[in-house]
């Protein structure tokens, strides 16, 4: 709700697999493969406010069968590694499943290790951000959902004009988007 107020086109979330989109009073215009799917759901932010649209780069079908697995994933890692706990944001979550490492818990290494391991065990993409080892199927990750995003909304190709961007991280698993960007920054978490 409260990206609804930021000065922003979109937010890429989940690794790339979701944008919310800020849709004014227009239906959102979409291209590429986000434009021929169902991958497009609406949340009003309140009376007469401003409404985000998720979209996705995956259809309903395959967001709803990884969906399934990545929560017998999570299970299991919360019932086989001690102390390993989902994020609290975890219900928000439909295209990756988070443990928490540093938020709110504080897993030793050889659990985030572990964690890592038994994600990609189960075909899984894992990455270890500053409070979060988060695991996905699919081939997206944060560099290729900025990219669909930029082609999605504006019709542009993001490396042809990367130079242009700016990009703000702040942690290990955006190492692909700080290598891509000619100007990043990194912050403090």
């Amino acid at each position: 709700p409260f990206a609804a107020s930021w000065p922003v086109d979109a937010i890429v979330a989940e690794n790339g697999a979701v944008a919310m989109v800020r849709q004014p009073e227009a239906p959102l215009q979409r291209t590429g493969p986000a434009a021929q799917s169902d991958a497009v759901r609406v949340h009003p932010m309140g009376p007469g406010g401003p409404v985000l649209a998720k979209i996705y780069q995956q259809d309903a079908a395959t967001r709803a069968a990884q969906y399934a697995r990545m929560q017998e994933v999570l299970a299991g890692i919360e019932r086989d590694i001690p102390g390993a706990r989902r994020a609290t944001d975890s219900a928000g979550r439909e295209c990756d499943i988070a443990i928490d490492h540093s938020e709110f818990v504080q897993l030793p290494q050889p659990a985030i290790d572990a964690v890592v391991q038994r994600m990609r065990a189960e075909g899984m993409h894992a990455t270890v951000s500053s409070i979060h080892v988060n695991g996905w199927y699919g081939e997206h990750d944060k560099l290729a959902g900025a990219r669909w995003i930029v082609r999605a909304l504006f019709g542009r190709t993001l490396d042809a004009e990367i130079g242009r961007w700016v990009y703000v991280g702040d942690s290990t698993n955006d190492q692909k988007m700080f290598e891509a960007f000619p100007h990043s920054v990194g912050v403090a978490n």
